[in-house]
């Protein structure tokens, strides 16, 4: 019977209608029938006929036969082995996926399996059970497959896929957390879906730093303006209340080209004139207006008076600011100084904005982290990244500063990629 045996396992290569992981079940049949003992006529007969059912497609009759085989008493562990076998592709080309996978459990459990083709079994299975939408029997095969074999992204990411789906956020991330630090200590680039899984993970967690850095290397690999847009948003929420701040968060969607509504520009421009920044005021109305985003019919009036006013207040600004300088770098602190620089660079005078900004802060500030933000900005706008994440390091750490920073060191990745 070993021929009959071997006979079967190379039908099953053959036959059309077994792709992909069968033919790799089928594969493993062959090796073992080749070392194989005999098999039964009641077990063997019934196979042969299942492998003919499976050529022509009749899975439906296929599960029957390999059934039958199935049902006879006092089997050998060999026998066990094949039986389960071809009884795993009949079931699922069926549609009947528990069981087929059953079936290969069943068969992997018999110590028949070619012990060099077991970890791709185990693989498999860890696969198929996360199709199946068993999670954890997933996570338990793909857990067993890394201790086998060492550390696999694919296997580690369907862990980490497979707790996310339980909603067990923080197996998760830790999971797919070391999938990308693996990746990295490679020299490889993590896939894409694995940093936005682990993002996402992270964002249920309220892990905002985490997010911040993830959406840094995402940005970074694979440009897209959705993700920056996506995190400018959730920064937003915890950047309210100031109104400095406030215009701050719409700088980066005005400068990175994230801002898209009439009222997200309107409010900025009156922001920046109530901190004394007509000119930025007026910058954001023009552009606002050139883009076609404002100057429609039901506001035109109001944002003609608005333009108006920030027209005025620059005009009369740019007169008295060498004045107003002066007048700055006589007091004892340098907090006025970096007002303004900022005030420099609002009009998009980086290297004047970097001068006395500079020149404040050697004088002593009472507003240290707002004068470290102000600097980093302003060297980023001109080009210097280094310099500016480098001012940024000396924000304080959990500060709204702190976030805004977050905010332009990953706009500057943005650029960078």
């Amino acid at each position: 019977m070993k021929s009959r045996a071997s006979l079967i396992a190379m039908s099953l290569l053959l036959a059309t209608g077994i792709v992909g992981v069968d033919a790799v079940v089928a594969s493993h049949a062959v090796m073992a029938a080749e070392k194989a003992p005999s098999v039964k006529p009641a077990i063997g007969k019934p196979l042969q006929a299942a492998q003919e059912l499976l050529k022509k497609k009749q899975f439906k009759e296929a599960v029957a036969s390999a059934e039958q085989a199935a049902a006879v008493s006092g089997k050998t562990p060999y026998e066990t082995y094949l039986v389960n076998e071809i009884l795993a592709i009949a079931y699922i080309q069926s549609g009947q996926t528990a069981k087929g996978v059953a079936a290969w459990e069943a068969s992997l459990a018999t110590g028949q399996f070619p012990a060099d083709q077991v970890a791709q079994r185990v693989k498999q299975l860890a696969s198929v059970n996360y199709q199946s939408r068993n999670y954890p029997k997933a996570i338990e095969y793909a857990q067993r497959y890394l201790k086998d074999v060492g550390q696999d992204g694919d296997m580690q990411v369907l862990i980490g896929q497979s707790y996310y789906l339980q909603k067990n956020y923080k197996q998760a991330a830790e999971t797919l957390r070391a999938a990308v630090k693996g990746a990295e200590s490679a020299r490889r680039n993590p896939e894409k879906v694995w940093l936005e899984l682990l993002m996402s993970a992270d964002y249920e967690l309220g892990n905002t730093d985490a997010v911040a850095s993830t959406m840094e290397k995402l940005i970074t690999l694979y440009p897209d303006p959705k993700y920056f847009a996506q995190f400018v948003q959730m920064s937003e929420r915890s950047l309210r209340g100031n109104p400095h701040v406030e215009l701050d968060v719409a700088r980066i969607k005005f400068h990175s080209g994230i801002m898209a509504t009439d009222r997200e520009y309107t409010q900025m421009a009156e922001i920046a004139l109530q901190e004394g920044l007509p000119c930025e005021g007026k910058a954001v109305i023009e552009k606002g207006t050139s883009a076609g985003v404002m100057g429609q019919p039901a506001n035109k009036d109001r944002e003609a008076r608005l333009l108006a006013l920030a027209t005025k207040q620059c005009d009369a600004d740019m007169k008295t600011l060498p004045q107003g300088v002066a007048e700055a770098a006589k007091q004892a602190k340098g907090d006025a100084t970096v007002k303004f620089g900022e005030a420099y660079w609002s009009m998009g005078d980086n290297e004047k904005a970097i001068e006395l900004i500079n020149a404040g802060i050697a004088k002593g500030v009472d507003n240290k982290d707002d004068a470290q933000l102000r600097l980093g900005i302003a060297h980023i706008s001109a080009g210097r990244r280094a310099e500016g994440l480098a001012a940024f390091k000396s924000i304080s750490a959990g500060s709204q500063s702190e976030k805004v920073s977050g905010l332009w060191r990953i706009y500057s990745s943005q650029k960078k990629g």
